[in-house]
């Protein structure tokens, strides 16, 4: 599935793919209160991992200028549906 959804406020969003991946491991770093595992959940595999297994249900949000300013990282693990990562 392919989302991208303009919001009134020129906000874009869009179904988090690979591509976007250090951008938000970047947004990530400069959230005040967000902590990055060091055990590979959090690093570029191991998200890609996460987004592969649970496909359709994480998403970005990008600004007018193309940059990514939000992102929400989503799974299951068959039975029940968790968020594991937001920012903004």
């Amino acid at each position: 599935m392919n989302i991208k959804t303009k919001m009134e406020s020129n906000l874009f969003i869009e179904e988090m793919e690979e591509k976007h991946i250090n951008d938000v491991i970047n947004l990530w770093k400069n959230t005040e209160g967000i902590s990055l595992h060091e055990n590979g959940e959090d690093s570029i595999n191991g998200i890609i991992t996460f987004i592969n297994r649970n496909p359709g249900l994480s998403f970005i949000v990008k600004n007018m200028g193309n940059e990514i300013v939000g992102s929400l990282l989503c799974g299951h693990d068959g039975r029940r549906g968790i968020y594991t990562s937001f920012s903004s």
